[in-house]
């Protein structure tokens, strides 16, 4: 095993449960990622199916405009 991961796992043994859970996730996110050839949680890659299946029109450059107005305030 690799010298840095093995410190990471020596870190993460002394963290809570509840937090060795989310470190687990993390890692098995990523584990995921890295099979599938991409980097978005599954969660992530359903959310853009659903939205590229009923697609909204593109914004006007009007309305671009105004979220751009929005965000420099």
């Amino acid at each position: 095993m690799n010298k840095r991961l093995d410190h990471a796992l020596k870190q993460v043994r002394t963290l809570s449960d509840a937090e060795q859970e989310a470190a687990a996730d993390i890692l098995l996110e990523y584990i995921d990622a890295q099979k599938a050839g991409t980097w978005l949680t599954a969660a992530q890659v359903a959310e853009i199916e659903r939205r590229l299946s009923n697609p909204m029109p593109p914004a006007s450059d009007e309305d671009v405009a105004e979220l751009f107005d929005r965000l420099a305030r």
